[in-house]
């Protein structure tokens, strides 16, 4: 008896087997890239949030007091919670700022200053 070329079924159910692995290994890395994409891009807006609200704070030109506001602004097509606080530090009329992006429990960005 001889033999036919080509593979036998077992081969080719071995590749397939193997193919199949392959192109869940690379699905996989290709969604936690995007994913952590997602995440820095989130963060980025963030922080921009942050920036603006540090600026504005800074151009309102009083002298800080201890306070804490918070509200809403709009950047990159949604919505951002903002929760902005001022203390007094150790030093001689110092106070620090602080701002954190994000929900409260975690926020995504969170920027300090001193004055």
């Amino acid at each position: 008896m001889t033999r036919a070329p080509g593979f036998t079924l077992l081969e080719v159910l071995v590749a397939m087997a193997l193919l199949g692995l392959l192109l869940v290994g690379v699905g996989a890395v290709l969604e936690r890239q995007a994913r952590a994409q997602y995440l820095l891009e989130e963060k980025l807006a963030a922080a921009q949030v942050s920036s603006n609200l540090m600026e504005q704070f800074r151009l309102e030109g009083a002298s800080p007091t201890p306070e804490s506001r918070s509200g809403s602004m709009e950047m990159a097509g949604r919505a951002w919670e903002w929760r902005l606080h001022v203390a007094k530090t150790a030093e001689k009329n110092g106070h620090e700022v602080t701002i954190r992006v994000g929900p409260e429990a975690a926020p995504l960005f969170e920027e300090r200053m001193q004055w």
